[in-house]
């Protein structure tokens, strides 16, 4: 259970949590200790899997679970409680305090795995930042812009998220960004300001426009965009690309070079056709049988476009109505339950 301290200011929250006074022997700033104890209120906190200590004296001297301070005990370094029952009241003020910028000092946030909800906060000021972890939550609003000099892992998968992709312009640092699954829209952003990018996932959203440049991108491993909206060509591909997914978008001309280390049968450019959902239909093969070879091989097909052809087939036939769309989807279902046909699930990307 929260303490009397953080009881007292749950009675009065709505109306002004910073005038909560401290415990006597409290070390970290004011600010810092009410977005804590703001964050155990607004997340039914008495209910997390493990809340031990909360509200006990002072974050850093008496360790409450999940919470990592300097070596001064002064200032929090780290929130780390994925997967710890954390769960937004419907209607309230949101998961994360709107002064969450307050923790001046905070290096590392793993908030996955909960069932938060809200928008996420401003996190300008927060300077030392390197990761940044809330997937698998319910939040809602947009991506705050982001302007973090030391971020480098920032997740805000599987979420409720809409809006377009921020900049990326202040984050040089930055090696993975994960936010598919979202309801976001607009373009994919420039992606040249961030030369360390090492993995780049936007699947399953509602984006548009083209893929941007991808070739000068050196240490980009992996790449997904599929089950959006994009067009346009498969840019030229970065030497150490591992896995490439675009599939369920409506891209067009051949595909271009493989790079050598794409990783055998785990990328994905045209699977099995599903109705009412583009898949590629204007992607072609490459003139180069040796390229066409390659991609046979990343994609783990005996022919990589075939899927992307068979789409192209479904769309030239105008006599396919609701009905008829509706049966080959009921046919597709019952030849995936056999094993017949289907959708490969996503690979796995790598998390923290």
């Amino acid at each position: 259970m929260f303490k009397p301290i953080a009881l007292r200011c749950a009675r009065v929250l709505a109306a002004a949590l910073a005038t909560c006074s401290l415990p006597a022997v409290a070390a970290v700033p004011a600010a810092e200790f009410t977005v804590l104890a703001a964050l155990f209120i607004n997340n039914n906190g008495s209910n997390w899997t493990n809340n031990t200590n909360w509200g006990t004296g002072d974050p850093c001297d008496d360790a409450w679970y999940g919470i990592t301070c300097n070596a001064a005990g002064t200032n929090v370094v780290e929130i780390s409680l994925p997967g710890n029952n954390l769960v937004g009241t419907p209607g309230g003020v949101g998961s994360l305090p709107a002064n969450f910028n307050a923790l001046t000092r905070l290096e590392e946030v793993r908030l996955s795995g909960n069932r938060m909800n809200g928008h996420i906060p401003d996190l300008s000021g927060l300077n030392a930042l390197a990761v940044f972890s809330v997937g698998n939550n319910e939040l809602t609003g947009t991506i705050p812009p982001v302007s973090l000099p030391a971020l480098t892992y920032f997740d805000v998968s599987e979420n409720r998220l809409a809006g377009a992709i921020p900049a990326l312009d202040n984050v040089p640092l930055l090696e993975v960004f994960a936010a598919e699954n979202n309801l976001l829209t607009g373009d994919i952003p420039p992606l040249d300001a961030v030369p360390s990018l090492d993995g780049f996932y936007v699947g399953n959203n509602q984006l548009t426009g083209v893929i941007p440049p991808l070739v000068g991108l050196a240490a980009l491993e992996g790449f997904d965009a599929s089950n959006n909206r994009l067009t346009g060509p498969v840019p030229a591909l970065p030497s150490g690309l591992i896995q490439l997914n675009v599939h369920g978008n409506d891209l067009s001309g051949p595909m271009p070079a493989a790079p050598a280390l794409l990783a055998p049968g785990r990328s994905e450019l045209c699977l099995p056709v599903v109705p009412g959902r583009a898949n590629n239909p204007n992607l072609q093969l490459s003139p180069d049988p040796a390229t066409n070879t390659a991609w046979n091989a990343a994609t783990g097909e005996a022919d990589w476009n075939a899927g992307c052809r068979a789409a192209a087939a479904v769309a030239a036939v105008p006599t396919l109505g609701p009905w008829a769309l509706m049966g080959m989807g009921v046919l597709l279902a019952s030849l995936a339950g056999r094993g017949g046909i289907g959708v490969r699930p996503l690979r796995k990307r790598r998390k923290l």
